[in-house]
C-alpha cells in the first residue's frame, strides 16, 4: 500500500531510511563524551543526552575540532566583514 504522504516515498520508488546513513557532528569533545558514554550525568545534562539518544544512535556521532569545523571558518569570515 502506497502512502502519498510518506516522506520516504518519491516518484513511486520507496527509499528506506535504513539505506540512508546520517552522521551528526559536534565540535565539543565534552558533549561527545556525554552522548556516547552511559555514565549517570547531572540532571540537566542527563535530560539533554536522553533527548539526543532518543533522536539519534550514539554511534552516529563524531567530533569535528574547531579548526577543522567549516562553521568556524564562516563565523570568523562574518566577524571580519562586520
Amino acid at each position: 500500500m502506497k502512502n502519498s504522504m510518506d516522506p520516504c516515498s518519491q516518484n513511486g520508488n520507496r527509499l528506506y531510511q535504513s539505506e540512508i546513513k546520517i552522521f551528526y557532528w559536534t565540535d565539543s569533545t565534552t558533549a561527545l563524551c556525554w552522548i556516547t558514554n552511559n555514565k549517570p550525568w547531572k540532571q540537566y545534562v542527563q535530560h539533554r543526552v536522553q533527548e539526543i539518544r532518543q533522536l539519534s544512535p550514539k554511534k552516529s556521532w563524531s567530533c569535528c575540532p574547531g579548526p577543522e569545523n567549516p562553521q568556524t571558518y564562516h563565523q570568523e569570515t562574518l566577524r571580519e566583514t562586520i
